[in-house]
Order: C-alpha cells, then sequence, then structure tokens
C-alpha cells in the first residue's frame, strides 16, 4: 500500500518518529520526490528491517544524465493495452468464454488476445491512467462482448475521450480564486479558447485573439473592460497543463534560420472539442463567441479571417441557423471578398464536419443538409455577393449530393458572373469535376457554350482552360481518356476546343495544351483512333485548319494530311 500524509509533511520523517504506521508484514511505497536514494535508505532501513515490512521507494530523478544508485532503476510504464489485457484475463479467472464441451479454461486468454484489435488498442491508448484500463476491463469481462467491435462500443469514443479533456481545460474545477468577477479564471479561459481557434498561427496572434474575446466576455458583466497587465501572467501557466505541456520545446522555425515564431499547437479533433465545450458547456457565453468570431473575420490581419471560419463552423455544427443568421450570412452577402471567403469556408467545413467525407454520399447529415438549403438560395439570390460566396463554397470542397442539381445551381450562378465573380465559378468547376468526373464537367460546360448567355459562354470557355492548366486535378489526362472511353464525347470536346482555340485571350496557352494531346495520341495506341477524331473535326473549321497542321507536324503523330 502508498503512505499518504498531509500536504507539507516528510514522509520519511514521520517513517522513522512514528515506526507504528507500519503494519507488521505489509509493503508499502514511499514517494520522497527529488531527495537521493541513498540518504533515504540509511533513514528508514533500520524501521522497515523491524517491522519486519517490505517497500519500494519512488523518486523523481530532476536530471535525466544523473547518475542513480545500484539499488535504482528506471520504471517504464506498461501500454494501456498491456494493462487491460493482464486485468481482463484475472477477471475472467476460471470463466468460460468459448462455450466449450470440456473446458480446460484456456478459452479465457485467446478471448483476451482476440478481442485486442487494432481499433480495441487505439480506443485503450486514448485512456490516461492504468485505473481506467482495470476498470473497463472488469466490464468486459463481466459482459463478454461477442466480438471485438462490442468491445469497442463498451469503450469510450475517441469524440468523448477529446470532449473530456476538453473540459478539463476549460472548466478549471479546482480554481477558487474569485478576485475580479472571476476575471483571472476569464483570462485562461479566453486564452485557452483563443489557442484552440489560432491552431498553427503564431502566439502574438493567439494572445491578441484572446484579448480580443476578454473585451466581449468582461461587457458580458455590465462592467468596463478590465484590460490584461503586460509582464504579468506567465502564458505556459495560463495554458495550464494540457496545453502547455512541453511548452519550452516548442519552437517551430520559420522564415529564416535566425528568427524563431512560436506557434499554436492543438490536434484538430481537441480544437473542435474545446470550442465545443465553450459553446455548449457554460451559460450565456454564446453573444460574446458569436461576437468575437464576427470581429475576428473582419480583423485585417492574416489569418484571423480563416479562424473565424474554422470557429463559426465548429458552432455551426451545433447550431446551424443561429450562427448562419448571425454571422454566416452577414459574411456572405458582404462586399469585401475576405469576408464572403470566411462565409464559404464556414459552410463547407461545417458540412465536413458534419461527417461529409466518411458518409459518401449514402445519407445527408442534418448540418449537410443545411448547408445544401442554404447553398441553393445563395446560388439564386439577386445579390452578386451571395452567388460568388455560392461558388466559393463548391470550390471549397463542398460536394453535394446530387450532380443535376448541382450543375442547375451553378449555371445559375455562372449565368450572372462578373469579370471577377468567373474565375471562383472555373474553380468550383474544377473541385466538383473532381468528384463528379470529366464526363460531368463536359455535359456543363457544352451547355453552357449552347446557350445564348455571354456570360455562360464566357464561362465555359475560361473554365475549360483553368481545368487543362490545374496539374494537380490532371484535368488533360482526365479527358484524353474520356475520349477513349466514351467516343461520344468527341463532339463536345470538340466544340470547347474551337473556342479557346480561336479565341485572342486564351488562345496561345490552348494550342500549347492541344499539342500535348496530340503528343499523347502519338504515343500511346489505345487515344490514337479518339485523338484523330478530334482532329478531323477541329479542322473542318477553316480558322483552325492551318494552325492545327502545324501542330499536327510538331506532333510527329501522323502525316498532316490525316486531318
Amino acid at each position: 500500500m502508498e503512505i499518504v500524509l498531509h500536504p507539507g509533511l516528510d514522509d520519511v520523517r514521520v517513517i522513522r518518529e512514528q515506526p507504528d504506521l507500519l503494519k507488521q508484514g505489509f509493503g508499502y511505497v514511499v514517494k520522497v520526490g527529488g531527495r537521493q536514494v541513498r540518504g533515504t535508505l540509511r533513514s528508514v532501513e533500520a524501521v522497515f528491517e523491524e517491522r519486519d515490512c517490505s517497500g519500494v521507494i519512488i523518486r523523481d530523478l530532476d536530471d535525466p544524465e544523473a547518475s542513480i544508485h545500484r539499488a535504482e532503476v528506471f520504471h517504464h510504464s506498461a501500454s494501456p493495452a498491456d494493462v487491460f489485457h493482464q486485468h481482463l484475463l484475472q477477471y475472467l479467472g476460471d470463466k468460460c468464454v468459448g462455450s466449450c464441451a470440456d473446458c480446460d479454461r484456456s478459452c479465457g486468454s485467446a478471448y483476451a488476445s482476440r478481442m485486442l484489435t487494432p481499433e480495441v488498442r487505439r480506443l485503450l491508448d486514448l485512456l490516461s491512467r492504468p485505473s481506467e484500463c482495470v476498470l473497463h476491463a472488469e466490464r468486459i469481462a463481466r459482459e463478454v462482448p461477442a466480438d471485438a467491435a462490442g468491445v469497442a462500443a463498451l469503450l469510450p469514443s475517441e469524440d468523448k475521450w477529446h470532449r473530456d479533456r476538453a473540459r478539463q481545460i476549460l472548466l478549471l474545477p479546482d480554481d477558487k480564486e474569485m478576485v475580479f468577477q472571476n476575471r483571472p479564471v476569464q483570462h485562461r479561459r479566453a486564452l485557452r479558447i483563443a489557442y484552440a481557434a489560432f491552431a498553427g498561427q503564431s502566439m502574438a496572434r493567439v494572445s491578441e485573439g484572446a484579448g480580443l474575446l476578454l473585451g466581449k466576455l468582461d461587457r458580458l458583466f455590465t462592467e468596463p473592460a478590465i484590460g490584461r497587465p503586460a509582464l504579468l501572467n506567465d502564458i505556459p501557466a495560463l495554458l495550464g497543463q494540457e496545453l502547455g505541456a512541453g511548452w519550452h520545446d516548442r519552437v517551430t522555425e520559420r522564415a529564416s534560420l535566425h528568427t524563431t515564431t512560436r506557434v499554436a499547437q492543438a490536434a484538430p479533433e481537441l480544437v473542435r472539442a474545446i470550442l465545443d465545450v465553450a459553446w455548449n458547456d457554460f451559460d450565456n457565453t454564446r453573444p460574446a463567441l458569436i461576437e468575437w468570431v464576427d470581429e475576428l473575420a473582419a480583423h485585417p490581419a492574416r489569418g484571423f479571417s480563416s479562424c473565424a471560419a474554422v470557429a463559426a463552423a465548429i458552432f455551426a455544427t451545433h447550431d446551424f441557423d443561429q450562427v448562419y443568421e448571425e454571422v454566416i450570412g452577414r459574411w456572405a452577402r458582404d462586399r469585401k471578398r475576405r469576408l464572403r471567403k470566411a462565409a464559404a469556408a464556414a459552410m463547407a467545413s461545417a458540412a465536413n464536419l458534419d461527417g461529409a467525407v466518411a458518409l459518401g454520399f449514402t445519407v445527408s447529415p442534418r448540418v449537410r443538409a443545411d448547408v445544401g438549403r442554404k447553398l441553393e438560395w445563395l446560388a439564386h439570390s439577386n445579390s452578386a455577393m451571395e452567388r460568388d460566396t455560392a461558388a466559393m463554397v463548391w470550390g471549397m470542397g463542398y460536394i453535394p449530393r446530387h450532380p443535376v442539381q448541382t450543375a442547375r445551381a451553378l449555371t445559375a450562378v455562372a449565368a450572372n458572373a462578373n469579370a471577377s465573380s468567373g474565375w471562383t465559378v472555373s474553380d468550383a468547376i474544377e473541385k466538383l469535376s473532381g468528384r463528379y468526373g470529366s464526363a460531368w464537367t463536359i455535359d456543363v460546360l457544352a451547355w453552357w457554350l449552347d446557350s445564348d448567355n455571354d456570360a455562360l459562354r464566357a464561362g465555359a470557355t475560361r473554365a475549360f482552360l483553368n481545368w487543362l492548366d490545374e496539374p494537380r486535378t490532371g484535368g488533360a489526362d482526365q479527358l484524353v481518356a474520356l475520349l477513349d472511353a466514351e467516343p461520344s464525347m468527341v463532339d463536345r470536346v470538340a466544340t470547347l476546343w474551337r473556342v479557346v482555340l480561336i479565341d485572342p485571350e486564351y488562345s496561345v496557352s490552348a494550342w500549347r495544351h492541344l499539342a500535348v494531346w496530340m503528343r499523347r495520341g502519338s504515343r500511346d495506341a489505345r487515344l490514337n483512333e479518339p485523338i484523330r477524331a478530334l482532329a478531323r473535326q477541329l479542322a473542318a473549321e477553316h480558322a483552325i485548319r492551318s494552325r492545327l497542321r502545324y501542330w499536327l507536324s510538331r506532333a510527329s503523330m501522323t502525316p498532316p494530311s490525316a486531318a
């Protein structure tokens, strides 16, 4: 058993002066802090021998390089999975868990090993104390789930683990200080919330963001802002043990070898959990958080609006209508592009946080449905700013479930696009193509070209060439492969090529891209015939024919007469 005394008392001295504390024949754990083990052994050795007791002395090693006594060994903590496994075996005892006809009790060992799948081990690694592993081992031994999935269902989920950590970070349960109407507590909470929202940003921005939040919280007290004294509060202490651990190791070099910038480091899951707790677990805090996010979005410094979008997205997953009406909707119709971009990022992120990636469009979760509904409204809005925001949402990765409905909404935006917002539409086409495929993209662009609307025709031209220019999507590779897979696409692709090849604004770049296609066709037997068919269709246009012969000869695909 461990000897536990009141704080401030010297364990070794008490044992020496009160030997009756030790029960005859028992074993004890004695923690001696940083004291040297040699002096400790000499002080208590006689008492332990007299009482016929054994003991384990645990001390802290201040310097990892310091020498240790020959009787000392370093303690290496067992992994949570090992602790769980050993206690599961102990709690299973002689229980038969395999429905054995003639059980020799070996089934318990096989069961315990079989349950430790990678997923179960991952969940066990989230447990912070051995005692938690023991409690869960006891429960598993009592309920004996049939498979590892059942074991995983009984263990705390990753989301719950992160949320429990977030509550420990923000609730400060041991703090009793009430000076300045809880101002020291509020100061720490504000800094920790800002640290999460500004993850990846410099600590200077974290501190400024915390100051802005603190001002909003002060106003809720209906008191004048108290301010923050300079050179008084220590940042690691304000962050606390969870966020401030390893503070002095967190220097990330940037800009040059001679300049260092300390940045906020928090995992995305913890960021989401901290903002979740800040939004849901405190009374009357939401007005301050809404005002804070709104001010961050309008802040002129770099990075603030993106942090505002992250926070707004996380808050929107809990109360979409409130957050949209009070901040995101206003940003979406603002004349400042920075604010519209923040609105789009918040909407796209909120949809993805709600499970878009994992769901693969099989169902429509609540927040994704809310985002889709607002996006449809923005796309058909009379406001050019809101239509531009809608295009940004697609360009930032929000992919609706229904390609046809998306095409109609995107067409409504493109039909009213101006010179600046036209590129936003092109970005949306490029991003949507990655999910819907080349055939969808060609169909949409060909549809636009057939329109009498000048903005749609210009949008088709711009989007087609932008797609070819985008190396990350491999647009040219996709299109060439599409010609091979669907010969009927040749007509529509040829229509797009005719426009960009003769448009003075795009022709130079377009001819270079076409040359790449020609070379591909000459080297790949599968593509030879589709590219020939495309070349024949383009050659039917008198304005293109002479230049096409030149590029065909350079491509070394076939004799120029092939056209």
